[in-house]
């Protein structure tokens, strides 16, 4: 949540600043060209943010959370993969953020997108790949696909630090034209997406279309265009600073994409009457005041629904760093077609509501961080631990005969019971314990509710017996 923190400060940063210097700048100095410049600037700045975070900052959230997905990593690791999986894996999030969604897998030599096309890594197939793994960095927005342009985000997969590959999406570029039209066709705007090496990659003015080696040809400098090289001599590069091209006057700002390290140039003929910023200040300055409070109301809004969201896309509990209740619930999508038999094991935290009451939530916190490290630390990497909610934990042991699973369950109940816990305000020490319920079937004659139904029961029974034990089901076989 640190990643959503910064980047809910640096926007709300952004927008306060731009704010306030609209405001001050208006009243006190360059009030004849300034003022409507800022009222303009004001007016672009929200539909680029909305289409900067939209359509750029959100793809590349996408991007990284599939190539850091352990559950993707681990399957395209294994000795051959289950494309009708990945493929049902990528139509999933493509249908959630509304994009193009890939993976290239170097061991298994293919490229397979959430439209079902695959293409071999070969150098004469997929040149993008080569380039991009050769170079190092471990992001890239790219232009390809001659036929069908799109924006690719590309990111770099690892596996304790060997690279395995790409995952990432891509966007169509019909869309950004359509976007750039309406808002030039709107605000007079001419919008310049320059990279690091100062290369046009999205323009207003032409969205230039893919060639072979990704439009190596049709590239742009944007030291080649006669209003950038007049902007460069200027010694004031401040927002909205007008130059003179000779043929007309234009106003330059600039909005950084720190997440590309790309900038964003926006020219626009400059305000130069002073009667009509006068009008707009002394007219518009009490409406300004309630619609840009509305507007950062809306604003914040927006911001932390779609941050709620992305942390459910993670589908990983932010406090004990376990796979929640989501992420169970895909994972038994497919355990009938990889698995033979499945034991169910409930843990609860016996008496939790005490911990917390007595030593305070941070505390509480602590325990169920410590308690998840342990169910975890004693479990194989085929198995699954997640939280079910609140202190309950789940663990979930696939072709597992009933004995062994019982036998690490009473370890890991032994191991829980010897941990020490520490009160620092009291200098009070305590322990804790975990009941658990287990569970097992055949997955060939009972279904997982099932399972899960038993395990509870179990669980309850473990309860209602003393706490710290465990209770196993009879079979469901």
């Amino acid at each position: 949540m640190t990643a959503f923190a910064k980047f809910d400060r640096y926007i709300t940063g952004i927008f306060f600043l731009t704010v306030v210097t609209l405001i001050a700048t208006s009243y006190f100095a360059f009030k004849a060209v300034l003022g409507v410049h800022y009222k303009q600037q004001q007016e672009i700045m929200l539909p680029l943010y909305s289409l900067v975070t939209a359509e750029i900052v959100r793809p590349l959230i996408a991007s990284h959370y599939m190539a850091n997905d352990e559950f993707l990593i681990d399957h395209i690791e294994q000795d051959s993969v289950d494309k009708k999986k990945l493929l049902t894996y990528l139509k999933r999030l493509s249908n959630e953020y509304g994009m193009l969604t890939f993976i290239a897998i170097d061991k298994h030599n293919f490229r397979l997108d959430s439209g079902n096309q695959v293409h071999s890594l070969s150098v004469e197939d997929s040149e993008w790949y080569h380039r991009l793994k050769a170079q190092d960095k471990d992001q890239f927005a790219d232009i390809g696909n001659a036929e069908d342009p799109h924006l690719y985000f590309d990111v770099k997969m690892y596996n304790a630090d060997k690279f395995i590959g790409f995952a990432g999406v891509g966007l169509d570029l019909n869309y950004f034209a359509d976007t750039f039209a309406n808002l030039k066709q709107q605000y007079g705007f001419n919008l310049y997406f320059v990279d690091e090496n100062n290369e046009v990659t999205l323009s207003s003015d032409a969205i230039m279309k893919t060639e072979s080696h990704h439009r190596r040809e049709q590239i742009v400098n944007l030291n080649e265009l006669e209003w950038f090289q007049h902007y460069q001599k200027q010694t004031d590069k401040s927002q909205g600073t007008v130059i003179d091209t000779g043929t007309e006057s234009l106003s330059v700002s600039v909005l950084p994409v720190k997440e590309l390290n790309w900038q964003v140039y926006i020219t626009a003929p400059p305000a130069s009457e002073q009667n009509a910023y006068w009008q707009i200040f002394f007219s518009r300055f009490s409406i300004f005041v309630v619609v840009a409070t509305i507007l950062y109301w809306l604003f914040l809004k927006s911001l932390k629904a779609y941050q709620k969201r992305l942390v459910a896309d993670a589908e990983i509990d932010f406090l004990t760093k376990l796979p929640n209740r989501t992420y169970i619930n895909w994972w038994f999508d497919s355990i009938k077609t990889e698995h033979t038999s499945l034991s169910i094991v409930m843990a609860d935290i016996d008496h939790f509501k005490s911990i917390n009451d007595t030593h305070g939530h941070l505390i509480g916190d602590d325990v169920l961080k410590s308690v998840a490290e342990t169910l975890s630390s004693n479990v194989r990497k085929m198995d699954i631990v997640g939280r079910w909610g609140g202190e309950e934990f789940i663990l979930l042991f696939p072709d597992t005969e009933i004995d062994q699973v019982i036998e690490v369950t009473e370890r890991i109940r032994h191991n829980i019971e010897q941990l020490p816990f520490k009160n620092k305000l009291n200098n009070q020490s305590f322990s804790t314990t975990v009941s658990f319920g287990v569970s097992h079937g055949n997955l060939a004659n009972t279904d997982i509710e099932s399972l899960i139904e038993n395990a509870d029961n179990a669980l309850y029974q473990a309860k209602k017996a003393g706490r710290n034990q465990v209770i196993c089901q009879p079979s469901a076989d």
